[in-house]
């Protein structure tokens, strides 16, 4: 269990790292559609697939990265309170 969170920590760190990336290369609505699709077909995979283990692993790591990237997606796109003064 504990090199299964390692791996998704892994692929956390790399999609922190990428993501400037992908937003300079693609728009909000393209970039969160991708996000969710990665996600949702890492876990369906983890879910689903018996092995080979690299396959395993590569899910987990993409599980990981599109938690990653969907975490400075929600960053970038909050919005302030309307009642908060800018300073």
């Amino acid at each position: 269990m504990t090199w299964a969170l390692g791996l998704d920590s892994a692929g956390q760190t790399a999609g922190l790292t990428l993501y400037a990336a992908l937003a300079r290369h693609t728009g909000l609505t393209a970039r969160t559609t991708m996000l969710i699709a990665l996600g949702g077909g890492a876990t369906a995979a983890l879910v689903t697939v018996p092995g080979p283990s690299p396959l395993l692993v590569t899910a987990a790591v993409a599980a990981g990265m599109a938690r990653g990237n969907l975490t400075l997606l929600r960053g970038h796109t909050a919005r302030t309170a309307p009642w908060v003064q800018a300073r």
